[in-house]
This record gives structure tokens, C-alpha cells and sequence, in this order.
């Protein structure tokens, strides 16, 4: 469930924990900053498209909103480290610890989103926020 701080009817910023901040509302999952709140229905402004490029994070913004999602590193780690396959598991690895940032849409990324249990419209919300850190 996702709840947004908005300002002057812009959603400005997601809180993606169970607790939100004082001032922050629930919103349905497709919500993302840059929407309006209008008339109580959420809208995408005219000048943005609804599904805009996603941004590359870096390691601070990754692992932070991880943990604000109760995942850490480490569990990260662990759950990799159960791939049977030698290679891809070190590959993952490789890919996880060593990324400078991290891509969308990068298939290491893709199997640790499934392997956490992360619904993609969920993931793909908790990666617009993770950009604005």
C-alpha cells in the first residue's frame, strides 16, 4: 500500500511503509509523483506521459529503499546465494555488490525483484521514489 505527501495537489513524494509520515495519505499503487489529486481522482499532468523512462539508481538510493521495504542487503545476498547455478549466482553477485548504479530493467534486477517477491508495479513504484532520494 503506498501513501503520498501532496502539496498544492501534486503528489511530491511516496511512502511506501506501512507507517507513513504525519500528512501523507493512502493512494492506489499506480500513483507516482508528478500526479495530481483532482476532484479525488488522481491524474497524470498533461505534460507527462504515463509511463516515462525509468531512471537509473545508485547504490545508496537501491539499498535505501530496500530497507525501507524491510529488505536489506543482506538478505539480498542470502537469497542469491541459493542459486544452484555456479555461474549465474556469481554473475548476480558480481552484479548486485559491484554496480556503480542500476538499471531498470537489467535482468539481475529483474531476478532479485521475483526472487524478494516484489509484484513489478510495486518494484516499479518503489524505483520512481528510490530516484528521488
Amino acid at each position: 500500500m503506498a501513501h503520498a505527501l501532496i502539496v498544492d495537489g501534486d503528489v511530491v513524494q511516496l511512502d511506501l511503509t506501512d507507517d507513513p509520515p504525519d500528512g501523507y495519505i493512502e493512494v492506489p499503487d499506480f500513483v507516482q509523483p508528478g500526479y495530481r489529486l483532482v476532484d479525488g481522482n488522481f491524474e497524470l499532468p498533461i505534460n507527462v506521459s504515463a509511463d516515462p523512462p525509468m531512471p537509473a539508481l545508485t547504490q545508496r538510493q537501491l539499498w535505501l529503499t530496500a530497507l525501507q521495504a524491510g529488505i536489506t542487503e543482506e538478505m539480498v545476498v542470502a537469497a542469491v546465494k541459493q542459486i544452484s547455478d555456479a555461474e549465474e549466482r556469481e554473475w548476480t553477485l558480481i552484479e548486485i555488490r559491484k554496480s556503480q548504479d542500476y538499471v531498470y530493467d537489467h535482468p539481475a534486477i529483474s531476478k532479485i525483484r521475483t526472487m524478494m517477491g516484489l509484484p513489478e508495479e510495486q518494484f516499479k513504484v518503489m524505483w520512481r521514489w528510490a530516484a528521488t532520494l
